[in-house]
This record gives C-alpha cells, structure tokens and sequence, in this order.
C-alpha cells in the first residue's frame, strides 16, 4: 500500500511517523524544510523529494535505530574526503517512495551542533502534518536554515531563486520575521558571517569574525568543482604510508560506492568503466587549481 503513495503524500506521512518515533522514546526533533517551509511561506511550492528532520544529536543514533526496526536502511555511498563534514543520514525504504534525511547539523551554523539545535529547540512550535502532530522551527530559524542552504551553492539557479524569494518575503514587513531575532540566532549559532550575504540584502553588513569561516568559504567556492580540491586536501593531511590506498580511491573508486553515487550509470562493466574515465579526466583537469588552493 505504501508503495502505490504519491511522493507527496509519503513525504507528508514520513514527517508524521518520525515526529510519533520520536515522542514516543523522549528524542527532540523538528520537522525542517520541504512542507515546511512552505506552510510557512518562505519559499513557493516545490516538489520535494526527501523528509527532512532535525534531531538532537546525542539521540541520533536513538532515532535511526527505531527507522531501521521499521525497514529503514542507510542509503549507500562512496566514501570520499568533503570539505565540510557529513551533517545527515539518508535512509530509504523498499515501499517508500521518498528518503528520510535525518540532520544532526545543518553547514553554516558554525557553533556546536548541540548548541546549534538547542537555539532551534528553543524557537520551536507545534504544526500538523498529514493530520499529525509535529515540531518545526519558527519562521526565523527556518529563514537562517533556507538562506544557509542556498548559500552552499550559490551557482545554482535554484539556490538563487530561493533566496530572492526570501530576501523579498523579509521585505515585506511580516511580523514573523524580526531582523533583531535573526540577529541573535546569527549570533548565538555562529552564523552571523556564513549569513553575511543574506544579512547584507536585508540592509544588515554583519561582521566576519568566525574562524570557521574559511571552509564555509572554500565550500561553495568550490561546489561547482567536484571533490578534488577535497581529496587534494585530503591527500596532504593523510600520513605518507597511508597516502597510495587513498590515491587509488580517488583515481579508481571501488564500483559499489560508485554506483550508489552515480546510478545514473549503466550496469554494463563498460558502462562503469566510461564513468570511471570520465570522473578521472574532469578530476585531472580540476587538479592544477586544486594544488594552488590552501
């Protein structure tokens, strides 16, 4: 029956059976993104593809523990070098139509993440989602968190378009949307020079004094690049004994996590293999820029 859902609706009813695993074993959690966002009309109407929720994350392991008793798994990866550090885990199901991404961070608060979550906890309030009781974040902690995510890749077109939309939308003089309250989540998450540019829009030049803004930067700089400024760093930091499995790992990535990063490619060992090459040469050309990076 689950299968036959419209993603949509799943995504809708994946909101709803977190938020019930969640109170029921005492787990602090927020429903983030997707319906959310929309229901609080910081961004227009956007097919999602995943449920997006937030937990606290001395209880992640708690929360995925009861999604994998209810036939969640973890969805596959390649292992490679990032230059910010995994903040998710994406799980998937057999008869869902969606992904469950299950955030212990968000890139861009650059305060703990306990800390971080604490100051959303705290800006919490009750919705519905498919007729069910949910926490999300208010409008303030959801604009830092959409301003956050289409700052990581300030090229896309749709990061773009999101954030005209918001930067409108705080314009517009909504009571909901106080300037001095985003100001102190800035402040208190650490996040005021990772905001900078959404702040500068709104008429706030915020000061750029977090030292963890230098990878904050490096990020987007190079989001449209791939990874190899990430395995160069990588590579640099990797003891010398250690340092040709992780050069075969980024010349030739085993086929497993390969696939389940790209399943766009064919399942023919030739099919695989043109991926392959194709990786490595856009790796090779990247690589001179890459070495000048610091």
């Amino acid at each position: 029956m689950i299968g036959r859902l419209h993603t949509d609706d799943a995504i809708l009813l994946g909101h709803a059976l977190v938020g019930r695993l969640a109170r029921d074993r005492g787990i602090r959690c927020l429903s983030v993104t997707g319906p959310v966002l929309e229901a609080q009309d910081l961004r227009d109407a956007h097919r999602s593809g995943d449920v997006d929720v937030l937990v606290e994350p001395a209880r992640l392991a708690d929360l995925l523990t009861e999604l994998h008793l209810r036939g969640w798994r973890e969805r596959p990866g390649m292992s490679a070098p990032r230059i910010l550090p995994l903040h998710s885990v994406t799980l998937l199901h057999d008869q869902w139509p969606c992904d469950i991404d299950v955030h212990h961070a968000f890139p861009g608060f650059l305060a703990p993440s306990d800390r971080v979550f604490d100051e959303l906890w705290a800006r919490r309030l009750p919705a519905e989602l498919a007729g069910a009781a949910v926490l999300v974040a208010d409008p303030v902690a959801n604009s830092a968190v959409l301003a956050l995510h289409a700052l990581r890749h300030p090229a896309a077109v749709r990061g773009r378009r999101e954030l005209d939309g918001l930067v409108h939308r705080w314009s517009s003089g909504r009571a909901d949307l106080s300037i001095d309250a985003l100001l102190r989540l800035a402040d208190t998450t650490d996040a005021t020079a990772t905001l900078a540019p959404f702040l500068t829009r709104l008429g706030v030049p915020p000061p750029q004094n977090v030292q963890a803004y230098a990878d904050w930067v490096l990020h987007p700089s190079n989001a449209h690049r791939g990874r190899t400024l990430a395995w160069v760093r990588a590579f640099r930091s990797t003891p010398l004994h250690r340092r040709h499995r992780l050069l075969a790992e980024a010349l030739w990535p085993a086929e497993s996590g390969f696939r389940a990063e790209h399943p766009e490619v064919g399942p023919s060992a030739a099919a695989l293999r043109r991926a392959r090459l194709t990786r490595l040469r856009i790796g090779l050309s990247r690589l001179p820029r890459a070495l000048l990076s610091r």
